[in-house]
């Protein structure tokens, strides 16, 4: 099973975000994604809104794409709840542990 691992700011989530996952999604109809809002990006500056409130943002933004692309869509609150910056390798090596044979494709938006 292959995974797409979307990591981001989402401050705010918009509609970029969503067409980048559902493109993603649509060319790999057999795999599915994991959504992580990052707690703090280490090249960006501090977040405008609270790690509470991008997380739910997020969500809310995920029920907006098609059914049929929601339903392989799951959002992940790990970097969130870390509370601390955390690099792409570190995620993709928590995932890589947790699903030693899943191939995990790294997604990523045009400011990342």
């Amino acid at each position: 099973m292959e995974t797409i691992v979307f990591g981001g700011s989402f401050d705010p989530p918009h509609a970029a975000h969503l067409e980048l996952l559902a493109a993603a999604l649509k060319k790999r109809p057999k795999a599915r994604a994991v959504v992580l809002p990052a707690w703090r990006s280490p090249l960006k500056g501090l977040p405008s809104a609270p790690a509470a409130d991008r997380l739910q943002m997020t969500k809310a933004a995920l029920k907006t794409l098609p059914a049929s692309l929601r339903k392989r869509a799951r959002l992940d609150d790990w970097e969130l709840r870390r509370g601390q910056v955390t690099y792409t390798y570190e995620t993709l090596r928590r995932l890589h542990l947790a699903a030693p044979s899943e191939r995990l494709t790294f997604l990523a938006g045009a400011d990342s």
